[in-house]
């Protein structure tokens, strides 16, 4: 009886054993299971950053650890792009009537692409003007940039410089002559102030009363006589008021400095025209043909000088 009970006990001891087994199994495969799900979601999304990544290296610049955080008119600079390179120009052209709407035509890269695209439509009248506005945008922006620089360091000379140079871009010569004077003032040694004011005073009107105040402001100039483009302005001021030789002097001190100068060759054989020596300014016109053949306004100038002196077959050959 005892021996029956203790069979039994044991049976019950084997089968809990097994029981335990089973569930311990059991537990053991779902945990195997579920770490199986998670290495293979693991799997999933490294793949998913790797692409991520990919996908930020991208739309990132160089060593750059954040994507670009594109504004507005960034994105809205894409579109642009994007229609102007498919060659969708109505698309192209009314997004950038809107843009340029919302910011009082204060944006220069849709003005340009406009500018370009009515190149490729030949409207060439707006192409013009497109390029004329981006060229004032971007010389008001440096202008602003100059102004803020120099409030901050108002004793250094290169910037009032600069702002007067920007004010003659824009159209501003009065203006621009007097803040040139002031830089002038700062450093009297500053060679491209003296040029920079010279051409201001000029243009203010353009008469013979400008060309005089212009001269006066280059003569003043140290090593003025150093400079190609000072000394080709200065013989045209002396043109201009009728001063041939002191021109003469003027380009021939430039053609020193710049032998292979063809727009001053060209000028100096029409003044010596002018003073009929026809031997030096035919030997001015060849020695620039020598360096450009095809140089149009040496043909033209040759062409002419030949029709004048009534050898017309000749003058037909330049002019052809």
């Amino acid at each position: 009886m005892d021996e029956s009970k203790q069979a039994s006990s044991e049976g019950n001891k084997s089968y809990d054993s097994d029981m335990y087994a089973n569930i311990k199994s059991t537990t053991s495969l779902e945990k195997a299971k579920k770490s199986l799900i998670t290495d293979e979601s693991s799997e999933n999304d490294d793949e998913q950053e790797e692409k991520k990544s990919k996908q930020q290296v991208m739309f990132e610049p160089p060593n750059s650890k954040k994507p670009m955080n594109l504004s507005v008119f960034d994105r809205r600079n894409f579109l642009i792009h994007q229609y102007y390179i498919r060659k969708d120009f109505n698309s192209c052209k009314a997004l950038i009537k809107e843009i340029l709407e919302e910011c009082n035509e204060l944006y220069d890269y849709p003005i340009y692409i406009r500018g370009k695209i009515a190149i490729v439509e030949k409207e060439l009248i707006m192409a013009l003007e497109c390029n004329r506005e981006v060229t004032n945008f971007i010389n008001k922006e440096r202008l602003y940039s100059f102004e803020k620089a120099r409030s901050l360091r108002p004793q250094k000379s290169n910037y009032p410089r600069e702002i007067g140079h920007i004010q003659f871009l824009l159209g501003n010569h009065k203006k621009a002559a007097e803040i040139l004077l002031e830089a002038i003032k700062l450093n009297p040694s500053d060679t491209k102030a003296y040029y920079w004011r010279a051409m201001a005073l000029y243009h203010i009107d353009q008469s013979d009363e400008s060309a005089t105040q212009a001269q006066e402001c280059i003569m003043s100039a140290p090593n003025f006589v150093k400079s190609v483009e000072i000394l080709k302005f200065l013989a045209e001021l002396c043109a201009q008021k009728n001063e041939i030789n002191s021109a003469i002097e003027a380009y021939k001190k430039a053609l020193e400095l710049e032998s292979e100068d063809l727009d001053a060759l060209v000028s100096l054989s029409l003044l010596y025209l002018k003073v009929q020596n026809d031997d030096q300014a035919f030997a001015t016109l060849g020695k620039a043909l020598s360096y450009d053949p095809s140089h149009s306004p040496s043909i033209l100038t040759a062409g002419a000088i030949m029709q004048g002196m009534g050898d017309y077959d000749v003058a037909l050959i330049k002019y052809r």
